[in-house]
């Protein structure tokens, strides 16, 4: 099936799940569905095939708790690949596919990943100016940051800190921030904000407009699912519209130290603790305590 009829069977599919159909009830509902975002670090022009996954981001659907789950993992996590040996998670993508990365996230979660969808960061950008950009409030260091690295040129450059409308340039330049916080964590933290500042601004379109930013975008990306799972899952987003957006990272914190492999700076990640407290958080009690991850 060509590109042009698959886009057009999928919008079809769409148009019939989200405007025929109301979203599934309560009972009808999956309790939770994983898919995995991966932002690889290539622009127009360059090839993906040795890109390495900057972002690995693990969203989480949670329609019986009317909750969107964000849960970056940070790149430098040491894993076992699907070679058997051992690398930093960003490795993975440039050494074995998306599927790679996919039963790599599984294996050491011990979750299901329902699809993966990859973006470059062109297409990052593209998304952020399709949804009118994101606002948020950004410090001194972050400001700093930003005029740094695009040398003040950018016609939308922040006048300073506070509150920020930005644009798909500004805003990829936040989320690669590695300087601004001094850590990976932080860099991932601001991925998470820009992410759930996106998904309100999809919340507050029409069928119409998102038809029309999915055009606009959709060269851009690849994903492992087909249509029918395409369309479910956007059934889904769409029931979840006015959902709370949790934030959450792996490793959290104490659950990890700082170790060498091949010479390089890695994440020993204590996999199993890391394991017990996603599950706490994806399955919630009355008696669960509230999570210190930041």
């Amino acid at each position: 099936m060509g590109k042009k009829t698959r886009l057009l069977a999928m919008l079809c599919a769409l148009l019939c799940a989200l405007s025929l159909y109301p979203p599934a009830s309560a009972e009808d509902r999956p309790e939770l569905a994983h898919y995995l975002v991966l932002g690889l670090d290539y622009y127009v022009g360059e090839t993906a095939t040795s890109a390495r996954s900057d972002v690995v981001l693990l969203v989480t659907l949670d329609p019986g708790g009317n909750r969107v789950i964000f849960t970056s993992i940070l790149r430098d996590c040491k894993v076992t690949t699907p070679g058997g040996g051992e690398n930093k998670l960003n490795t993975v993508y440039a050494n074995y596919g998306l599927g790679g990365v996919k039963s790599t996230i599984e294996r050491h979660l011990q979750i299901q990943i329902e699809g993966v969808v990859t973006m470059s960061f062109e297409s990052i950008k593209a998304l952020i100016d399709a949804l009118g950009g994101v606002e948020l409030d950004i410090t001194l260091t972050e400001y700093r940051w930003i005029h740094s690295i695009l040398r003040g040129q950018d016609p939308d450059m922040p006048k300073g800190p506070g509150l920020t409308q930005m644009s798909g340039r500004i805003a990829l330049a936040y989320m690669r921030d590695r300087h601004g916080g001094g850590s990976d964590m932080v860099r991932t933290r601001n991925q998470r904000k820009v992410l759930a500042e996106m998904m309100k601004k999809v919340s507050t379109l029409s069928l119409a407009e998102m038809v029309r930013i999915y055009n606009e975008i959709s060269s851009m990306v690849t994903t492992d699912m087909d249509v029918p799972q395409m369309v479910a899952a956007l059934q889904t987003v769409y029931g979840l519209r006015h959902a709370e957006f949790v934030e959450h990272r792996v490793p959290a914190d104490r659950t990890y130290a700082y170790g060498r492999l091949r010479g390089s700076s890695v994440l020993d990640v204590r996999w199993r603790r890391n394991r017990e407290i996603l599950q706490e958080l994806f399955y919630p009690t009355a008696e669960s305590e509230t999570l210190d991850i930041e």
